[in-house]
């Protein structure tokens, strides 16, 4: 069963309880750590501004440096390398920065 996707992994079964009891064991840490609003906010500005090369870098690795995979053989099909889609998210990106500057106010 090891390689089973996790989607197909039945719960019942040993992975899927593996998987459970880990996911189990590692909640209560992560609800001990407290986070104050300022904290919380500067996480969250963070991840913004972070989210377009985060998701870059995954489209990277899990579709166009994996030749047989059906998403990385549709972007072949269609004509789009890498670069083109990295081009074509931080167009989008530095549009919506300016727009929402120029709503702001700011030059």
């Amino acid at each position: 069963m090891e390689g089973t996707p996790l989607d197909r992994t039945p719960l019942g079964s040993p992975r899927g309880l593996l998987i459970g009891a880990r996911f189990l064991a590692r909640v209560p840490a992560f609800m001990r750590r407290r986070f104050t609003l300022d904290e919380a906010r500067a996480i969250q500005a963070a991840r913004l501004r972070e989210r377009e090369h985060r998701f870059l870098h995954f489209v990277e690795r899990a579709v166009f440096a994996r030749p047989t995979s059906v998403l990385s053989k549709l972007f072949e099909h269609a004509g789009v390398p890498f670069q083109d889609l990295r081009e074509l998210v931080l167009v989008r990106v530095s549009r919506r920065r300016s727009s929402a500057c120029s709503r702001r106010g700011c030059t």
